[in-house]
Formats: C-alpha cells, sequence, structure tokens
C-alpha cells in the first residue's frame, strides 16, 4: 500500500513539473529576451516527461512482481503437492486447501461434473459444470462449494450462476471470505427456503473460467467432497472439434493415496466423438477422480 501511494505522488509531482514547464514555453514571449531561461524549461518539461513514463513503467512492473510473488508464495504453501503426469496436482489440492471444509448435509445420488474446453489458444478457457441430486440429512440454509483455477480472475468475471431445478429459481451465491476472491474461491450459496432433514434437491452451477486448461494435455478432476455420502458420480470432458487426443486416462486420488491410482482409458462416446465420460458407483469419499488427456 505504501509503495502504490509513493509511486502515485511521485508521478503526480512528475506532471506537475511537466506542466509547469509546459506553461513556462507557452510563455515564451516573456522571455524572448533570455533564451537560456527558455531552454531550461523546455529541457525540464522532457525531463519530466521522461520521469512520468519511467514511473509508470516502474508502477507496472510493480504490479506485475507482487502477482508473481502471489502465485510464488501459493506455490510454495503447496510445496509439497505431488507430481502427476509431470504436472503438479494444483487441483486436486485446491479442494483440500479451501478455507472452508465443505461440510453440506446432503447425501447425493448423482454428482456431475462437466467440463468444455472452450476454442482458441494454447491455454483454453473452460466452461464448467457441477450437478447436484440428493437429499438432506439435517436442516440448512445453504450449500457449499469450492471452485478453482489458474488465473487470479474475480468471482463477478466469472459468470457463476446456480439453479434450483426444482422450483426453476436462481439462487444467490457469494465468496465465503470476500477477501480471499482468488484462485481458489470457498462459495456459499443460499436458499430461498430453508431446506428440512429428508428434503430432496437438484441443483445445477455453472462458470466459465478463463486459460484454464493446456491445449496438448492436461486433467479435469471431480473432487467428492461436497456430501456425507455419493451414490454416483460422473466426470465428463468435451474438446473442440480440432483438438486430437492421442489417450485419455481415468484415475482416483485419494486422501490416503500417494499418488493417482489408475483406473482405466477412457475412450470417446459413441454418440459425441468430442466427449469422453467417467462413471463412478460409489465413488470414494474425499478422493478426486482424474480424467487425463495427452
Amino acid at each position: 500500500m505504501r509503495n502504490s501511494l509513493k509511486d502515485t505522488f511521485l508521478i503526480v509531482s512528475g506532471f506537475i513539473g511537466f506542466v509547469a514547464s509546459i506553461v513556462t514555453l507557452i510563455s515564451y514571449p516573456l522571455f524572448a529576451e533570455n533564451k537560456k531561461i527558455w531552454i531550461l524549461a523546455l529541457a525540464v518539461a522532457v525531463l519530466f516527461f521522461v520521469l512520468i513514463l519511467f514511473l509508470r513503467f516502474i508502477q507496472k512492473k510493480n504490479k506485475e512482481i507482487s502477482s508473481l510473488r502471489n502465485r510464488l508464495e501459493f506455490l510454495e504453501k503447496e510445496r509439497n503437492v505431488p507430481f502427476f503426469k509431470k504436472w503438479p496436482l494444483i487441483y486436486a489440492h485446491m479442494w483440500r486447501s479451501g478455507t472452508i471444509r465443505p461440510d453440506n448435509p446432503v447425501i447425493l445420488d448423482l454428482f456431475e461434473v462437466k467440463d468444455e474446453i472452450l476454442p482458441n489458444g494454447r491455454l483454453r478457457d473452460t466452461k464448467a459444470s457441477f450437478y447436484f441430486k440428493g437429499k438432506f440429512t439435517d436442516a440448512t440454509w445453504q450449500f457449499i462449494v469450492t471452485i478453482g483455477g489458474d488465473e487470479n480472475t474475480s468471482f463477478d468475471n466469472l459468470n457463476f450462476v446456480v439453479e434450483d431445478l426444482r422450483t426453476n429459481q436462481r439462487l444467490n451465491a457469494k465468496i465465503a471470505d470476500r477477501g480471499r476472491d482468488e484462485t481458489i474461491k470457498d462459495i456459499i450459496i443460499s436458499f430461498k427456503n430453508k431446506k428440512e432433514k429428508g428434503d430432496t434437491f437438484e441443483l445445477q452451477i455453472s462458470w466459465t473460467w478463463p486459460k484454464m486448461l493446456l491445449e496438448l494435455r492436461d486433467y479435469i478432476s471431480l473432487p467428492n467432497v461436497y456430501s456425507k455420502s455419493t451414490h454416483k458420480a460422473i466426470l465428463s470432458l468435451q474438446k473442440t472439434p480440432e483438438m486430437k487426443f492421442n489417450n485419455v486416462e481415468a484415475y482416483k486420488y485419494g486422501p490416503q493415496d500417494n499418488e493417482p491410482v489408475f483406473l482405466r482409458n477412457v475412450y470417446a462416446d459413441d454418440a459425441n466423438p468430442d466427449r469422453y465420460t467417467l462413471e463412478i458407483d460409489q465413488p470414494e469419499m474425499n478422493a478426486d477422480y482424474l480424467l487425463y488427456y495427452e
């Protein structure tokens, strides 16, 4: 904060000096008999102009350094994150390092995660969705999820939408901690009416995260952390037609697993050659299920 104020003060001071020098130049007739003053004013104006450009450059670099420092601090905090296919399991550890551990009083009949890779670029935007269907084991007003991505995109720019499919209503959602609207976002969804024990529900959550997945190889995950138990989970990946996958593999990464456990190869759906789907009956609680593509 101090550095930011200092930079702003210097830029404003430089601008004032620049304006003062310009005023002196405009008043040239007053100094016609002494060209040295005019030349000095011109030199001072150029000097202040260069100073302003330099300070703006420094300010931009300071922001870049600050952003890099935040990213390095995050990676340093997660320095024990294991590597998988030469990529760190950052996504998997996002759910495990959230400030709020999701403790929703629900049993899920179905938890479905869909990730759609959007066109263009080596680092692709991703449209993601969560679908929850189940019943409540206790009374509550809210439901908590955690999402994350590679870029520090603000929550307001994610186009985050929550729909109650039983009532066809949109529900309010907010960051649990506004000061932590960064790479990992703990999100509290509020129901319109209090949910009682035994009530059933269906929720559809969708958002778009920029620069989320690499074109050549990367992975998506289903974090089975949002319920007391889950009967069935489905994880699907939709690619663009021009993307060519040589291999798609499914893994499980549980709390007690030192590294992801290979499950099987996954092939394109018969009905849609650009979609790959993994279905899991009785998925392990607090485990991540991964689809890795290359």
